[in-house]
């Protein structure tokens, strides 16, 4: 019996019940963010996108993370709601589904970070040292991701929910890094064209782990329904061609 009279099994699964309503609450939330979020920008979309050559990459690379977005976000929110039958599936059926789920996060990030190449390299007048420098950086972060991918997902533990659980070296480094907040100045000034972007992202990123390693797995389904939002990049989408020009 709990302190509350109610018996511990009871609670767990009272405890279960609420944590899939509060992730399908959030799930139905970041969907509907994200489809609003079109909506209120097609106007734009449609004078600096789709006004574009078939030939330029800007143009597909905009379309592919904003749609592609939206389908993924609409198969997740039929995943937290039962139509997929995902969720308590197998161990197999958990890691083939957070592959998933870690692809499609990959994919949108990669997209919004090539953009974000492009506007630089306008930037530095289409310098041949600064694209190659920045084709290098985007190939060794990609060289990075995919081996830790490989060998890190199938080792993974998965709760009832498809949300890997949280190893103990995890835990112990978020316990240093908490422990040391405040002692240690980490940026001063980092503000450049575009780096909001990456920090955003990253944050976004960081708070799903955090989330996930320190409340606990159904706090970590919750934001990470919300990092496929990906809201920051819209800015920097439609001022890239304002930017490179047609």
């Amino acid at each position: 019996m709990s302190d509350g009279g109610i018996p511990v099994e009871l609670q767990s699964w009272i405890s279960l019940l609420e944590g899939l309503r509060a992730i399908q609450y959030s799930a139905f939330a970041s969907f509907t963010f994200i489809v609003w979020d079109v909506c209120i920008t097609l106007d734009q979309e449609v004078k600096y996108i789709w006004s574009q050559p078939a030939t330029s990459p800007l143009k597909w690379l905009f379309l592919f993370n904003r749609y592609f977005a939206v389908v993924i976000q609409l198969i997740f929110l039929l995943d937290y709601n039962g139509v997929l039958l995902v969720l308590g599936g197998s161990t197999h059926v958990c890691r083939l589904w957070f592959t998933l789920q870690s692809l499609a996060i990959q994919a949108l990030t990669s997209a919004a970070e090539v953009m974000l190449g492009i506007r630089v390299y306008a930037l530095y007048n289409r310098s041949r040292t600064m694209g190659i420098v920045l084709a290098a950086l985007f190939g060794a972060e990609l060289l990075s991701v995919v081996p830790i991918y490989a060998t890190e997902i199938p080792r993974m533990p998965f709760s009832i929910l498809c949300s890997p659980l949280p190893s103990q070296p995890t835990v112990s480094f978020f316990a240093y890094v908490v422990a040391g907040w405040g002692r240690t100045p980490i940026i001063v000034t980092l503000l450049r064209d575009g780096s909001w972007s990456f920090i955003l992202q990253f944050a976004m990123v960081l708070i799903n782990t955090t989330f996930n390693t320190v409340f606990g797995t159904f706090r970590g389904c919750e934001a990470s329904v919300y990092v496929l939002v990906n809201p920051f990049s819209h800015a920097l989408r439609l001022s890239i061609p304002r930017t490179v020009g047609k």
